[in-house]
């Protein structure tokens, strides 16, 4: 029987622990054992209430201001200052940036664990400003590399950094690069599909019976308002289990308002004739500001765009 350890990262600015980490936690019970620790100072009747789960090992919080990997880090120590880090086949660390499981979570795992890889997760991450790496919501890394001491002096190197960007490069990123650089093979449960699809396309990842979605999607406005983005966070809440999606909808409504009633007051039908259109009748080219029209999805000729330079006055 395999032996798990699931490291687990929270962070609530309300200081509670809300319904949808009792669910992600319960379900990560099931199939191995969890030690727990959140960024921020919360009552010791919340932590009570998940230290009742099943193989919850450890419970603690504070206010240490290293974010997710502060959090890891603390709950790898916790492991091997008792002598315990030793016992399992593998480690997951994982965080509350995602809702879920929202899928079947032992054939995720099974996938995760049939590979030959040492590090696993649920998504490669590239940019054109970073390399690939695996984004640290949920890997999984086999012995080799858990119980390695480099592996805890990266760890134990985790401190506060202000600035989102050196975080993601110094922790996210560089344990990727760390890893690949000592040739441990990585997999990816979503490798078939490209992008930043995690935060854009719900509704695509869980179709793909990934079981979890990105929080950020459904409580953060401005960088995630545009319609295909909308509709698709629409059409995920609408083909997950009810019951989760009372869990997301609560959260969310406590956590971002603005940005779930854009996903609630989207008319989908009015989007995927609006993008259909676009796609097949007309084309934008910002550099010469033309504004092409299209037959049968080819440009036969264009409109220039008009500017309007009042803006540019002051």
């Amino acid at each position: 029987m395999t032996k798990r350890l699931f490291i687990f990262a929270g962070y609530d600015k309300g200081g509670i622990i809300d319904d949808y980490i009792f669910h992600y936690l319960r379900t990560l019970s099931e199939f191995g054992d969890i030690i727990f620790y959140m960024d921020n100072d919360i009552p010791e009747s919340e932590l009570n209430k998940i230290r009742a789960i099943p193989n919850m090992l450890s419970a603690g919080a504070n206010r240490h201001k290293e974010y997710d990997f502060g959090s890891y880090k603390r709950g790898y120590n916790y492991a091997k200052n008792n002598g315990i880090l030793e016992n399992y086949d593998w480690v997951y660390f994982c965080n509350d940036s995602v809702y879920g499981p929202c899928r079947p979570f032992e054939p995720f795992l099974k996938n995760l664990e049939s590979s030959d890889a040492d590090f696993t997760g649920v998504h490669f991450s590239k940019t054109a400003m970073h390399p690939a790496h695996l984004q640290s919501f949920f890997t999984g890394m086999r012995p080799d590399i858990f119980l390695s001491d480099w592996f805890g002096e990266f760890l134990n190197g985790v401190r506060h950094i202000t600035d989102k960007m050196d975080i993601a490069y110094q922790y996210e990123i560089m344990q990727s690069l760390l890893i690949s650089r000592r040739k441990f093979k990585m997999h990816s449960y979503l490798k078939q599909l490209r992008g930043n699809i995690v935060y854009y396309k719900p509704a695509k990842v869980l179709k793909s019976n990934c079981p979890f979605i990105k929080k950020a999607t459904f409580v953060t406005d401005k960088i995630f308002e545009k319609p295909k983005t909308l509709c698709s966070a629409q059409i995920a809440l609408d083909i997950m289990p009810p019951d989760m999606m009372g869990m997301i909808l609560k959260h969310a409504r406590r956590d971002g308002p603005a940005q779930l009633d854009r996903i609630l007051g989207l008319n989908k039908t009015h989007h995927y004739i609006r993008s259909t259109i676009r796609t097949f009748v007309r084309m934008d080219d910002l550099r010469t500001r033309k504004f092409y029209i299209r037959v049968l999805g080819i440009p036969v000729f264009w409109i220039k765009k008009k500017v309007n330079n009042e803006k540019n006055m002051h």
